[in-house]
């Protein structure tokens, strides 16, 4: 499933979601264009996330809840003209009780 969470034409950057069928694993890509000055931190929330799940990133070992991803935010930061961030989701376990 692709989501779109920002659109290039509505500022200096884009950003896309991509879930796997089953919901196990998030990619967010975030491409920067022309950086403008004191805006390098970019946050977006995620759709379809288990709010009951808990996510690590496969790359930092950050774990996330998924009701912190779907009402809060996943934040990127890019530095510099033409800057991109990848982020690697992975559902590592749901809560128990909830």
């Amino acid at each position: 499933m692709l989501y779109r969470l920002r659109s290039p034409r509505k500022g200096h950057s884009a950003a896309a979601q991509y879930l796997a069928q089953d919901g196990s694993e998030v990619v967010v890509f975030v491409w920067g264009h022309a950086q403008r000055f004191g805006e390098t931190k970019l946050s977006f929330a995620l759709y379809d996330v288990q709010k009951d799940a808990y996510y690590e990133d496969a790359e930092s070992g950050v774990k996330y809840s998924g009701a912190y991803l779907k009402h809060h935010v996943l934040a990127v930061s890019l530095v510099g003209d033409f800057d991109s961030h990848m982020a690697h989701l992975v559902k590592i376990s749901a809560r128990k009780g909830v």
